[in-house]
């Protein structure tokens, strides 16, 4: 193929993550924007929580296009739901809607296939849904693969490709996953990290950080046996305070809220008491001894879409339970 246009078609990535988190800021879930019938097999039950997309690398010649994309190896308890491969599609061009899929590992043919199956168009793209056929694979090796794309555009000619070439979309490669708790991980880590800690240094530092917030709103409503009923109060959190800026891009703060406050006895259905809170106000308000009183907890959450930077790329969580919209005793 000498004489083709080389390309590192790194832009189209960042783009369509930025629309994507963009669309899900305003309100759609991440399951609605997963295109015709979500692309997921129906026996599949567990909804996917992240988006991956990979820019590829591309040689154009005449009418035929090759992609190549490079997958990291990619964490282990992650696993894909749905993979699409997105080209540029505009009124001037007609991509032929038929594809060579290579899949390699180090240089070694692991599958190659056909692919003649389901695509359709969606704003500047053409969507070729490789569920079936890519997803196994990726699972199997939890990426670490190279994956390449052949295919055929009619009407167009190279020099209109070389026009275009500043401004148009460019092929991506997008997963859908689900990573199961993720955020567990990560503070499991981070807390290891903490307690194994033996250095006397950071022991001081831990009392006199204690000590500095001794008279925290917190610590003095509890200690004075008074304070405000159940309800929901501000707590904002700090992804560079907790360590975890370096690699989260938005939101690197956000109020998640917190429930706080003491439940009345004879608890009241205001504050939403389960059957086994109104039992166990009764039997301690016939032996007080008998049972510790309800506490002040979340009773309703909502998620939150975030955007991470890995792999040289970013990539999209939507994590439920994340912000409280209601506290009740229970």
């Amino acid at each position: 193929m000498n004489g083709g246009v080389k390309t590192h078609f790194e832009r189209s990535s960042t783009e369509f993550m930025l629309k994507l988190f963009r669309t899900i800021q305003h309100g759609k879930k991440l399951v609605d924007t997963l295109g015709h019938n979500n692309g997921l097999n129906d026996t599949i039950t567990v909804q996917p929580d992240t988006v991956r997309s990979f820019s590829g690398l591309g040689f154009i010649e005449n009418q035929r296009e090759s992609v190549t994309f490079q997958l990291p190896l990619l964490p282990f308890q992650e696993r894909t739901r749905k993979v699409e491969v997105r080209f540029q599609q505009t009124k001037q061009q007609i991509f032929q809607r038929s594809l060579k899929v290579i899949i390699r590992q180090k240089g070694r043919l692991l599958h190659r296939v056909r692919y003649r199956g389901h695509s359709y168009n969606e704003d500047e793209y053409l969507v070729f849904d490789l569920t079936s056929t890519l997803h196994s694979l990726i699972n199997d090796y939890h990426g670490n693969l190279t994956i390449e794309f052949k295919g055929k555009r009619g009407n167009m000619t190279q020099r209109t490709i070389l026009r275009r070439e500043a401004s148009s979309p460019h092929p991506i490669l997008v997963l859908y996953s689900e990573s199961g708790d993720l955020l567990k991980s990560v503070y499991d880590s981070f807390t290891s990290n903490e307690v194994t800690s033996s250095n006397p240094r950071h022991k001081r530092a831990s009392k006199r950080r204690l000590k500095k917030h001794k008279k925290s709103k917190w610590i003095s409503n509890q200690t004075n046996g008074v304070g405000k009923k159940c309800q929901i109060q501000d707590l904002f959190v700090d992804f560079n305070l907790i360590g975890w800026g370096p690699w989260i891009i938005h939101p690197k703060k956000f109020n998640a809220h917190v429930c706080f406050g003491t439940c009345p006895s004879p608890i009241t259905y205001q504050y939403s008491p389960t059957n086994h809170a109104i039992l166990q106000t009764l039997m301690r308000m016939k032996r007080p001894l008998s049972a510790p009183e309800t506490c002040c907890v979340p009773t309703k959450l909502q998620p939150l879409s975030m955007l991470y930077f890995e792999y040289d790329e970013i990539v999209i969580r939507y994590h439920e339970d994340m912000i409280v919209t209601e506290c009740g005793c229970r």
